[in-house]
């Protein structure tokens, strides 16, 4: 599900260039909850699938972009949940960050990926590092989740990367009041439970029906 969302705002996506010499910053507030400063003016599109509402935001600088994708999960039709499972605790959490790092990794043709868990103005996020994969020569991303809503930034480079450009985008995230985000609003489905709480269930009700059947023919033989 996740594939399909990331996909869709890539799909959309079209880039701006700029020359490396007349790039001014902007700062950027994209909701209430998230803003960064990117070097330039953002090409901004946006679309929606089954599953989300996604914005997407990108410059292209010389051979360098800076790209941020936010994605707001819908949520069904009566109100009460989402069209999509959200992590309800710190390992559901990971899973979504794996299955958006997946995607990044197929998406930009790059491997050998040094993926680390990081926690950053008290949220816990994801970080992608690659080097020397396909078309680019470096890559880096972060990932969020805040609420019902992912924000994927990503930076990259087909030579040589920007350092300064790279730091400048990455220090500049900024969460609105981040201690106060919650980042696993899931509700526990008893549908994806694993199988071993079935089998435990199940050998439960078949031990305590021998039991049953123990004591009954005992009480016969008195």
């Amino acid at each position: 599900m996740i594939k399909k969302i990331v996909f869709t705002a890539l799909l959309v996506c079209t880039l701006t260039s700029l020359q490396a010499q007349n790039i001014i910053w902007h700062t950027y507030k994209f909701d209430n909850n998230f803003g960064v400063e990117m070097p330039g003016t953002v090409k901004k599109t946006e679309s929606t699938n089954a599953y989300a509402n996604i914005t997407n935001h990108i410059v292209h600088t010389n051979e360098s972009f800076c790209e941020v994708i936010k994605g707001k999960v819908k949520k069904t039709t009566d109100g009460q949940s989402y069209l999509l499972d959200l992590p309800y605790n710190k390992e559901g959490l990971k899973t979504f960050y794996e299955e958006v790092i997946e995607y990044l990794e197929d998406t930009y043709e790059i491997s050998n990926a040094t993926v680390e868990y990081i926690e950053s103005q008290s949220l816990s996020g994801a970080q992608v590092v690659a080097q020397s994969n396909g078309d680019l020569q470096y890559y880096e991303a972060k990932i969020f989740l805040i609420g019902d809503t992912f924000y994927a930034l990503s930076y990259g480079s087909k030579g040589e990367a920007n350092q300064q450009m790279k730091d400048r985008f990455f220090d500049t995230v900024s969460f609105i009041d981040p201690k106060n985000m919650n980042q696993t609003i899931g509700v526990e489905n008893a549908n994806s439970l694993p199988i071993a709480f079935y089998i435990l269930i199940a050998a439960t009700i078949a031990m305590g029906m021998y039991v049953l059947v123990k004591i009954k023919q005992k009480r016969r033989q008195r």
